[in-house]
């Protein structure tokens, strides 16, 4: 894929700003931390409502729209403000609903009972059950109007983008999309279900969803707006090696940007400035040509030196026994790649579960 990205960076140091989806999507969007304890619906209904990151391209006339699921990214159309344009509101504050694929979701139910019951030498051999299969699964469609909700399930995204034709109606756009990226391996290279083998090889989830940004990409250019856009494409979070232990490693995310003054026939940079999420509305400011300021934004990943070592942070929540979390949290002074870089500097155990 690498003739499709021409224009881009690629940041080899760069580090999210929480370890997993939720609040991670949010806190992309909006530039905004969840606070300790803070209900997850309260959460989003603050900075979907209150933020100068999407408010500030509205105020300036650009369309926006974000795909995405909505357990992780949003909660509910209703806590999403006006000018986000590709759902539509529920008039009331409840709607009645009905689960999409009753069967599946009553098979992923009795799975992982299954797996609850067996003895504990039998538990590798029970049915496997992922949180992506649950949430689409039971992902219950309005019986009263139509809410647009993006799946994060990967053959979904891809039959879409590939099977329609795009047009360009603003000349203002922001667009996010999300992919199911490194997660579980659900398709194969075919696009078909992923055989048992399948499903460990995590490099096929990586090729499937570089194959959807390629096809969009190649729209862009199709269109003749590609030299002249934005492009980030990251994911919003490290891969985790265990939920329920502090990190016992570095965890870095890709990142790759190309600024509206790049073109296609520019060969891919990298850079190994010490960045994160929190320089992404900066770039996406300086690129577009918007005024900003950095005390509030930071600097552009442009803009930040390769030479000067950035202290960075991170916010990692980890289970515990009792179905509580606990947030830790991280300063990384110097190269992310290197684990002594990482400093454990608080520990917050919540009274609560980090999704109710």
């Amino acid at each position: 894929y690498g003739d499709d990205f021409g224009g881009f960076t690629h940041f080899k140091d760069n580090i999210s700003r929480y370890g997993h989806t939720y609040p991670s999507l949010a806190y992309m969007l909006t530039r905004e931390d969840l606070a300790f304890e803070e209900k997850r619906l309260d959460y989003f209904q603050r900075v979907y409502n209150n933020n100068t990151t999407l408010s500030t391209l509205e105020s300036l006339g650009y369309s926006i729209n974000v795909y995405t699921d909505s357990y992780y990214g949003y909660g509910n159309a209703k806590y999403f403000p006006e000018y986000i344009g590709n759902v539509e509101r529920p008039s009331a504050e409840s709607v009645r609903k009905q689960v999409e694929n009753k069967l599946a979701l009553f098979g992923c139910n009795n799975a992982i009972m299954l797996a609850r019951i067996a003895p504990l030498a039998l538990k590798d051999f029970t049915p496997k059950v992922t949180s992506a299969q649950l949430h689409d699964f039971g992902k219950a469609t309005s019986l009263d109007l139509t809410m647009e909700q993006a799946s994060t399930d990967m053959k979904k995204t891809y039959d879409t983008i590939s099977g329609q034709d795009f047009t360009q109606g603003n000349e203002k756009n922001f667009s996010m999309i999300h992919v199911s990226g490194c997660h579980d391996v659900l398709y194969n290279e075919n696009w078909e279900p992923a055989s048992e083998e399948e499903r460990t090889q995590v490099v096929i989830s990586l090729k499937n969803s570089l194959e959807i940004i390629s096809e969009y990409i190649e729209e862009m250019k199709k269109l003749g707006v590609y030299d002249k856009s934005t492009i980030i494409i990251t994911g919003d979070h490290s891969a985790p090696i265990s939920d329920t232990k502090p990190l016992g490693g570095v965890r870095l995310t890709s990142l790759f940007v190309k600024p509206s003054t790049a073109t296609a026939t520019e060969p891919m940079q990298t850079s190994s400035a010490q960045v994160s999420h929190e320089n992404l509305w900066a770039t996406i400011f300086k690129s577009e040509g918007i005024a900003y300021s950095e005390t509030e934004f930071g600097k552009s990943v442009f803009d930040v030196d390769p030479s000067v070592n950035q202290t960075r942070k991170y916010l990692w929540h980890l289970w515990r026994d009792d179905g509580m979390y606990t947030e830790c949290e991280y300063a990384i002074t110097g190269p992310g790649a290197r684990f002594a870089s990482w400093e454990l500097v608080a520990e917050r155990e919540a009274q609560k579960k980090l999704y109710a």
